[in-house]
């Protein structure tokens, strides 16, 4: 706040005005002949509410929380006061470093505001009170004055705040009193107050801060007894003397057999809360219940009564709930006749009695039911009658029925012994497809489902019978593959099953390649391993096995293959032939060399594994392939062609030899460089390291 500055501060003056007249012109007087002494007063109010930074000033180490209270009044005069509360601050004399003192009023028209704490001199008027922290309830004394010139007429001040730093405070509650003790702002929830003031009378305030401590007030009102299995509803009245009804939260703690809770209840028209809860249907015990309720002060007060009770009587007789009804039940079967039902305490029994002849019932913990096993005759579709009864402790008892036991013909068909045969065949071969069906009646229908791989038409075909129970499907296949089957049979009751799917296969000869007179470099075009017995020669339109090729002299017995994982590499006889690698074979004919019993084909881009140094392989595909689509995976990594055979790759050099080396079959033969391989066909390559050969699908 902005002082008045005197030349020396022994003529500081403080202007004093009344109603009087004659003393109003003996005080003008005084201060004409003053004014040659002092600077010309200024026009407005020195008191600003738009306070800078500076302008607040105090220790900060031990405040809590401060809150400025302006003073403004309609011709633009202000002024302001400062109350908070710090841990290390004093409540009245003496006065301690956070109290300010207030210099005297400036000239007219002011409005002047101060703070009392009962402190001597010069801190009977305060500008800043700062109190203990913490408190349960202080008063801050403000005192307003409104001092205007000729002709002293009333103004509307207003006084206004921060409900935010009010809020920062420990109090529930901060009221604003005026001078008669009437209540005229809660400033937690408003932020301003206005009056009219008049002119001389100094207008007294408080504020009142108040911390609740004092807990919600509880009233039981509930009833003294309850029935089982009936509503039961809590009554409490909750009074509190700061925190109205809506604020405030009311429970209810109770316990009834093995049901409990800790239930909000509800406001229903002044302090009156209640709670309906429905009690177990399984206890006599008495119902025990708390009541707690919470204010809502900033440091909630809680009240958690004693415990108290209501006793529960048994008025009840057990309550069939839900049971078997009538069922149905196929010849020879058994069918289960159940019953559920509830009872305040317990179902001792049940009964189900059948065409007039009871039958005790058994519980089924696990089904939570009481249980008769029927089993209907084997030879007659009767219907049969039944009503079913419960029993509680107490022989009261609850029945259900009469209902129908309907017995009719309910057994599928049976289907076992399912076969193919064989399993696998080759093209163009016959399968045979048998199983043994069976019905406890007649049977209807009997058929098999095949379904195929692409190109084959599903079938859906009827069964013959062969002889006794036996059935049979035969016929020929003429794409490979694997094909699935299953058989299905209903019978004249309209039941049906379904026997579950089984496989067999349809395998084909491929051509493996041209053989030509002497030596041949050849390699699977298919990925899949052949033995040697699995090998078809055909010579002038004539299929051959191996042996019978040999026999006839148009091969030589032994295939050569290059083992490259041995050091030195050598060749070996071979007694079958692995996709991607290569062999030799010697052949005095031309003829064509075929691969029989081939399962069905698996796609895939490997090729084969490189050992260091030579490898003969082939690429077991049946199809052309440009070398350029290679890929070399080394340690994880795929590297391309180009990178494979330079230095592009983390060895320093190349991982394969890019010259790939092929076999001409016809005279003069001998060995030439490729980049296009041919299926069936194989190719000497030189590795520098140990890698997987891969191509580009």
């Amino acid at each position: 706040m902005e002082g008045r500055k005197n030349d020396n501060s022994s003529k500081r003056l403080v202007s004093t005005f009344t109603l009087m007249v004659t003393i109003l012109t003996i005080t003008l007087c005084l201060l004409g002949a003053i004014a040659a002494l002092q600077p010309a007063p200024v026009t407005t109010s020195t008191y600003s509410f738009y306070s800078s930074p500076s302008e607040h000033i105090f220790p900060l180490g031990g405040i809590t929380w401060d809150v400025r209270v302006n003073f403004s009044e309609t011709g633009g005069k202000a002024d302001f006061v400062y109350i908070g509360e710090a841990t290390d601050a004093r409540d009245g004399p003496p006065a301690d470093s956070y109290d300010t003192t207030k210099p005297p009023a400036p000239p007219t028209p002011y409005i002047y505001a101060s703070l009392s704490d009962n402190l001597p001199a010069p801190y009977d008027i305060l500008s800043k009170d700062y109190r203990y922290y913490p408190g349960i309830h202080k008063i801050w004394n403000l005192t307003v004055q409104w001092m205007p010139k000729s002709p002293y007429p009333s103004t509307t001040v207003t006084i206004f705040w921060s409900r935010a730093k009010i809020n920062t405070s420990e109090y529930d509650t901060v009221i604003l009193l005026n001078g008669a003790g009437v209540q005229v702002a809660n400033m937690r929830t408003t932020g301003s107050y206005s009056f009219t003031c008049p002119p001389f009378t100094p207008q007294a305030f408080q504020m009142n801060c108040t911390v609740d401590t004092k807990p919600p007030q509880i009233i039981n009102r509930s009833p003294g007894t309850g029935e089982t299995g009936d509503s039961y509803t809590f009554n409490a009245s909750v009074f509190d003397d700061l925190t109205p009804k809506s604020s405030l939260i009311v429970k209810v703690n109770w316990v009834h057999g093995s049901l409990s809770g800790n239930d909000t209840m509800t406001s229903v028209g002044g302090n009156y809360f209640v709670k309906t809860i429905t009690l177990s249907n399984n206890a006599i015990s008495d119902l025990t219940y708390h009541f707690y309720a919470k204010d809502a002060a900033k440091i909630p007060n809680i009240n958690y009564t004693s415990q108290y009770s209501a006793s529960i009587t048994d008025d009840e007789v057990p309550e069939i709930s839900a049971d078997s009804g009538g069922v149905s039940v196929g010849t020879g079967d058994s069918v289960t006749l159940w019953v559920q039902a509830t009872d305040n305490i317990a179902v001792t029994g049940a009964t189900a009695t059948v065409d007039s002849t009871p039958h005790a019932m058994t519980w089924n913990g696990v089904s939570s039911r009481w249980e008769y096993v029927y089993t209907a005759p084997t030879g007659s579709t009767a219907s049969h009658s039944y009503s079913l009864s419960v029993t509680d402790a107490a022989a009261n008892t609850d029945s259900s029925g009469p209902y129908t036991i309907t017995v009719n013909d309910n057994d599928p068909p049976i289907i076992t012994n399912v076969l193919a045969t064989p399993s696998s065949q080759l093209i163009n071969g016959r399968v045979n497809i048998t199983a043994t069906i069976t019905d406890n009646i007649n049977l209807a229908e009997q058929k098999v489902r095949i379904t195929g791989p692409i190109g084959y038409t599903p079938v859906n075909a009827s069964m013959t019978l062969s002889s006794g129970t036996t059935f049979y499907y035969n016929t020929t296949y003429t794409i490979t593959g694997t094909y699935n089957y299953s058989i299905w049979a209903k019978d004249t009751s309209g039941k049906g099953i379904a026997s579950t799917t089984s496989q067999f296969s349809i395998y084909a000869k491929l051509n493996i390649s041209t053989l030509l007179v002497g030596w041949n470099f050849v390699s699977l075009p298919f990925n899949q391993t052949i033995t040697k017995t699995n090998l078809v020669v055909i010579y002038g339109g004539t299929e051959y096995t191996w042996a019978q090729a040999v026999s006839n002299g148009y091969v030589v017995d032994v295939i050569w293959l290059w083992n490259r994982t041995v050091t030195p590499q050598i060749y070996e006889q071979a007694s079958s032939l692995r996709p991607g690698y290569g062999y030799w074979i010697y052949a005095y004919n031309i003829c064509g060399l075929w691969a029989s019993n081939l399962n069905p084909m698996t796609s895939t881009n490997y090729i084969t594994t490189l050992s260091v140094k030579w490898n003969i392989f082939g690429v077991p595909v049946n199809l052309a392939v440009n070398k350029t689509t290679f890929i070399v995976n080394y340690l994880g990594t795929d590297y391309n062609w180009t990178q494979a055979t330079t230095n592009n790759n983390p060895t320093g050099g190349p991982i394969v030899v890019k010259d790939i080396f092929g076999w001409t079959r016809t005279i003069p033969q001998g060995y030439f460089i490729t980049n296009i391989l041919n299926a069936g066909e194989c190719y000497w390559i030189y590795s520098y390291q140990t890698c997987i050969l891969k191509r580009t699908l």
